[in-house]
């Protein structure tokens, strides 16, 4: 397999200016932080922490356990130790609120949060369950994710990510894109060059197809992309591939739940999600 290299066309789109993180102040929660802050950061935009939890006396007492804004700003190099918390909005624009939800149906109160105070993208952390203990131990982050209908960046716990927890380096050397011709690609496409453009990073946009007869995608001059294909299960295509590669991200177009079999086992992002342990940014592929 040699793969093609051609380029893909630059897309003129409004950055995350609102990022919402998704928490419950776990260490899973604590591995997408530096993402949401960064995203928000770059975008000059607003950052919603909201923390929902089903013990009510549990909600608004678990903050001590959770990163700081500004301590993480500070360690960046962006704000003086000891900074208030005027000194967010005023030196870097960044506006930045905290929420606590106790509900019985965490998942259900997030999204119907996001109903109402809408984002341009969800960014929560994943856990390492996987298999049937998924069953018995419902994640909240992927029927939120199904339910919110906007770009959503996974983090596994656990996971090296692309920002860097300490200085807040973005690091986006090579994003694998599974494309097919259902759920069209070209959300995700787009998707992952605004992300990338918006971070200031040229990484290398790896198409990826599993099975013949590959699906168009728009070219143009702007970005390098380098096409290839594999056979076998999609899933597990994926995942090899991200690992051959050492992929920072994988970018997917997602359409859901399709069968019975899908909800038990997961959709193939779900199952690329908790096989390849690597960031994962869905977006609805009628997002285009």
């Amino acid at each position: 397999m040699v793969p093609e290299t051609v380029v893909a066309h630059r897309v003129s789109t409004t950055p995350f200016a609102q990022v919402t993180l998704a928490s419950d102040l776990s260490s899973s929660a604590a591995a997408a932080f530096p993402h949401a802050l960064k995203l928000a950061l770059a975008s000059r935009g607003r950052l919603d922490i909201v923390h929902a939890d089903s013990d009510a006396d549990r909600a608004g007492h678990q903050w001590r356990s959770f990163p700081a804004v500004r301590s993480a700003l500070a360690g960046w190099g962006l704000l003086d130790p000891g900074a208030d918390e005027t000194a967010v909005a005023e030196q870097l624009g960044l506006q930045v609120v905290k929420t606590d939800i106790a509900a019985s149906q965490p998942g259900s109160a997030l999204a119907y949060r996001l109903s109402v105070k809408p984002a341009d993208l969800l960014v929560v952390g994943a856990h390492s369950r996987d298999g049937l203990s998924r069953l018995f131990h419902p994640s909240v982050a992927e029927p939120l994710a199904r339910a919110s209908r906007i770009p959503v960046l996974f983090v596994p716990e656990g996971s090296q990510g692309f920002v860097d927890v300490a200085t807040g380096e973005a690091r986006l050397r090579h994003v694998l894109i599974p494309v097919d011709h259902e759920p069209t690609p070209q959300a995700a496409v787009d998707l992952a060059i605004r992300l990338a453009d918006l971070l200031g990073q040229t990484p290398e946009f790896h198409l990826l197809h599993v099975g013949a007869d590959a699906p168009a995608v728009r070219e143009g001059p702007d970005h390098r992309i380098r096409r290839m294909t594999r056979n076998g299960p999609v899933a597990d295509a994926i995942v090899a591939v991200a690992a051959e590669m050492d992929a920072d991200l994988i970018v997917m177009a997602t359409a859901g739940h399709d069968s019975v079999l899908d909800a038990l086992r997961g959709s193939i992002a779900e199952q690329v999600l908790h096989k390849a342990r690597r960031p994962l940014l869905t977006t609805p592929a009628n997002a285009d």
